[in-house]
């Protein structure tokens, strides 16, 4: 068992980043009732509305099962939602795909129809994918090569090849990695021995992190090299040369000595190397605390957020030029940003029963953390909650007003204003573009077709012009 740190120590390693008018907020009457049996674990942005995924029963007070969609100003259920018959259901990871919005996890109908834990949503309705994932659960999604990749822990059949772990859906059809292999007896399975727990595209691989292990068969001139991947490794899009991330010092992601008990949660590209987290204290041979970094050609220790090795369950999340995840602290959990150097953590923690971070979104120019949580700093706040961070503006408006559709096109509509306030947009070197004023209920419709594309600001906040 890991040693526990005290909130003494974390303050002593972290300093807050941002002070005075800045803080969580509640997303109107947030996602379910209670922060114990319900909760948010993913967040995604499709058509303009911010997507929450989990498990929970009601979004904003009215149902909503499991998914539900927030447009800035309210939220609305997505069709009958993502259940099970057996009571138990629950969405792990999301991502869009030829258009569509897919949602994946443990659950066996979608809109009422059978769907075996992933279905896609159109925008109206939902619908199957394929056969689906019929025996387990997928824990996360991811698109590359132009297909959108499942990972978890379950047993498949595709044409009369045992899969574990990992498949692959490329809009018509099922199918899975060639390359990989592992034993389970006298079987020969394609996939993984385990689970996979993350999946990152940086569009020429995509990694896998978890606690599992695989084979990967490599050929080269003719020649035959088995690697071995053990909780981290890639695929490559020629979908020939699939191996853990480093061929010379493949010891793979371990804790205590084994791999067994090693966990790989979350990996992302951050100022040009690869990050990844999670339950570990060795990367390849380089000691690590729960994080590390890897550049081509070696493993590269990152510092814990706390201070000391504690194990990092909440996402890696790239955001203003810094890289987010969660903070255990000594009464719940915080946010902390790393900067490459250090770490330094947003003021406000989130508590409640058994408080997490599960998940980060930008969405509307706001920062969005779904979780566990009946609190974020000093508002309630049922598992989700946003950042306000706007500089230069009241604290009433910094705090209220929305900006729909974002990124705008044509127009924009401003909500929650105060009556009658005056609105600036400038572009980034400070020149006024427009300036009205906000009607009798704080809202106003800005006519933007004749601005570029690009970068402006509205009343001190980002406000992006497609």
């Amino acid at each position: 068992m890991k040693p526990a740190y005290t909130l003494g120590l974390i303050v002593l390693f972290l300093l807050p980043i941002f002070t005075q008018g800045q803080n969580w907020q509640s997303v109107g009457s947030g996602c379910g009732t209670n922060d114990q049996s319900e909760y948010v674990l993913a967040l995604t942005v499709y058509h303009n509305q911010l997507i929450a995924a989990g498990k929970f029963a009601s979004a904003g007070g009215q149902p909503a099962k499991n998914i539900a969609a927030w447009d800035g100003f309210a939220w609305h259920p997505l069709g009958s939602g993502l259940g099970s018959p057996t009571g138990y259901a629950r969405v792990t990871s999301l991502a869009e795909y030829h258009g569509s919005l897919y949602a994946a996890g443990t659950f066996s109908s979608a809109g009422g129809i059978p769907a075996a834990s992933i279905a896609k949503w159109d925008g109206t309705s939902w619908s199957p994918v394929g056969d689906g994932i019929p025996y387990g659960g997928i824990n996360a999604l991811a698109v590359f090569n132009d297909q959108l990749y499942a990972g978890g822990q379950f047993f498949d059949t595709i044409q009369d090849s045992i899969i574990s772990g990992i498949e692959r859906w490329n809009g018509t059809q099922w199918s899975y990695p060639q390359a990989m292999y592992c034993n389970r007896g006298n079987d020969v399975i394609h996939g993984v021995e385990g689970a996979i727990e993350s999946l990152y595209s940086d569009g020429t691989r995509l990694y896998m992190g978890g606690n599992y292990q695989s084979y990967y068969i490599y050929h080269v001139a003719g020649t035959v090299l088995v690697f071995q991947a053990r909780n981290l490794g890639f695929i490559d899009t020629t979908d020939l040369i699939e191996q853990p991330i480093d061929t010379v010092d493949f010891n793979g992601v371990r804790y205590g000595g084994s791999t067994d008990y090693a966990h790989v949660l979350a990996i992302c590209d951050f100022q040009g190397k690869l990050l990844f987290s999670g339950r570990f204290d060795t990367a390849g041979s380089a000691p690590a605390d729960d994080i590390a970094g890897y550049a081509p050609g070696r493993y590269q220790q990152v510092p814990n957020p706390t201070g000391g090795p504690v194990e990092l369950r909440g996402p890696l999340y790239p955001y203003q030029g810094k890289l987010l995840t969660e903070t255990l602290l000594g009464s719940g959990v915080g946010v902390s940003g790393y900067d490459g150097a250090t770490w330094t953590l947003y003021p406000g923690s989130f508590t409640g029963t058994y408080p997490g971070i599960r998940a980060f979104c930008e969405y509307n120019g706001e920062l969005y953390a779904g979780g566990i949580f009946s609190q974020a700093g000093q508002t309630g706040a049922i598992n989700i909650a946003k950042w306000s961070a706007s500089a230069g503006i009241s604290e009433t408006q910094s705090e209220s007003f929305q900006m729909y559709p974002y990124p705008a096109k044509e127009a924009v509509t401003v909500h929650g204003l105060n009556p009658n306030a005056d609105i600036t947009v400038t572009d980034v070197v400070g020149r006024t573009i427009l300036n009205l004023k906000a009607d009798a209920n704080g809202s106003k419709t800005l006519d933007l077709s004749n601005l570029r594309a690009g970068l402006y600001m509205l009343n001190g906040r980002k406000l992006v012009k497609e």
